[in-house]
């Protein structure tokens, strides 16, 4: 999965004209996690339940594969940014479904994260039990810098950018995102 990454950070690297390894340096120690992810069913009262809420992903790149079975195929959503309304993205086989992330948006002024949430499976009739037992399955791969990594957006870094131009240290982002997203019963002080 990390050579899936990379390549695509190459194909990134080329579409800004530059060198296929100019991001090289700062994944070549990736901080990557793969979670599986385990969605039941919600109950048929329950409608539109959300499983995940609205979010981005925190690193650079995010690989997604899911159960694309009647039931499960119509769980995942992209906010239109356009539209400002959801769109829901169906797996394929044999395919993944990639999200860009913050540091990939921070870094290349003009990709944008992308805001997605994922809806409680609501089943179907032709559902084996075994398959409504088990529950929707994805496994996300999240391709991230080094944790040392210091991301300077590439506008700011050639004195051409709109945005704020701050570096930000990967480790430091990644820290403050998951203690905002994850600190139940901490005390605040």
């Amino acid at each position: 999965m990390e050579g899936v990454g990379s390549d695509i950070m190459a194909g990134v690297s080329l579409g800004l004209g530059r060198d296929e390894r100019f991001f090289e340096k700062y994944y070549d120690r990736a901080f990557w996690v793969m979670r599986v992810l385990r969605y039941p069913l919600a109950p048929p009262a329950v409608g539109d339940q959300q499983g995940v809420g609205e979010h981005t992903d925190y690193g650079c790149l995010t690989l997604i594969t899911a159960d694309n079975a009647p039931g499960f195929d119509r769980c995942l959503q992209i906010r239109d940014m356009h539209k400002n309304d959801w769109v829901f993205v169906e797996p394929r086989d044999n395919c993944f479904i990639i999200n860009i992330g913050d540091m990939l948006s921070h870094w290349v002024e003009g990709y944008r994260s992308t805001p997605h949430r994922v809806l409680s499976p609501q089943g179907h009739p032709d559902m084996p039990e075994a398959q409504a037992a088990r529950g929707r399955v994805s496994v996300a791969y999240f391709f991230e810098p080094n944790f040392d990594a210091v991301i300077t957006p590439l506008a700011a870094a050639e004195g051409a950018g709109r945005g704020s131009g701050e570096p930000v240290l990967y480790g430091e982002h990644l820290r403050e995102k998951v203690t905002s997203n994850f600190n139940y019963g901490v005390a605040q002080g």
